[in-house]
């Protein structure tokens, strides 16, 4: 379940069903509820994967085959508006770039790929390359890096592309995270949002300024398949 926060409102949520729709959820006296449909894959032929919102829209990644997929954009009600950018992989996670020009999206699979897609036209590109493989989470940091989880090899690497989204070519590898049990999900969190936050078998909270973890073990395991998670503000 990927749960994204709606441009139509801070407390609109949006969760995809894989390859199967996508619904929307709303906090009702103090507990979310579901309030409808957003996307019905089946009716509009659609397998979605992933979601981002962006000025007022909403950007639907989609598998067609394992090594294939499309970008599809939609209204904040939900209407189809039609499709943004072929893909010649399957979509997996997606994120904005810091400057919202640029849907950047991972692909799940041994090529260790990020590509771009641009919002205006849809142009497709290489975003970096020689990322772990089988990347599952992807954000950007407060810091502006990028920040991938592998399922694979259960750690977090960082990357430096800013170079490339302004128009260079240079990608720099940061460094790598290793939390006690990184399944995949991962946000930013903290009054700052400075601490990663890595939920787990073991619940983790990491201070990336100053490089500290604050973790326990837990009498009993606190997640099992935690692939995505997001901070709703």
């Amino acid at each position: 379940i990927l749960p994204l926060v709606l441009p139509a409102g801070a407390a609109d949520v949006l969760t995809v069903r894989e390859e199967e729709g996508i619904d929307r959820w709303a906090v009702d006296a103090g507990r979310w509820t579901r309030t409808g449909e957003f996307v019905d894959g089946k009716a509009l032929k659609l397998k979605p994967t992933t979601v981002v919102a962006a000025d007022g829209l909403v950007y639907v990644g989609c598998a067609r085959t394992w090594l294939s997929g499309t970008l599809e954009k939609f209204a904040p009600d939900g209407r189809h508006l039609g499709t943004l950018a072929e893909l010649d992989f399957r979509p997996y996670s997606m994120v904005l770039s810091p400057d919202g020009k640029w849907a950047c999206i991972a692909s799940r699979s041994r090529a260790g790929l990020v590509h771009r897609v641009s919002l205006a036209t849809g142009e497709v590109k290489v975003l970096a390359d020689n990322v772990p493989i089988f990347t599952v989470g992807l954000a950007f940091g407060p810091d502006g890096l990028l920040y991938l989880s592998s399922s694979f090899y259960g750690s977090i690497a960082v990357f430096d592309v800013s170079d490339v989204l302004s128009g260079g070519r240079r990608v720099e590898k940061v460094g790598t995270i290793v939390p006690y049990d990184c399944q995949g999900g991962f946000a930013f969190g903290g009054e700052n949002l400075t601490k990663l936050i890595v939920p787990g078998t073991w619940h983790e909270s990491i201070d990336l300024e100053a490089g500290k973890s604050d973790t326990g073990y837990p009498a009993q395991p606190s997640f099992g398949s935690c692939l995505a998670t997001v901070r709703v503000r």
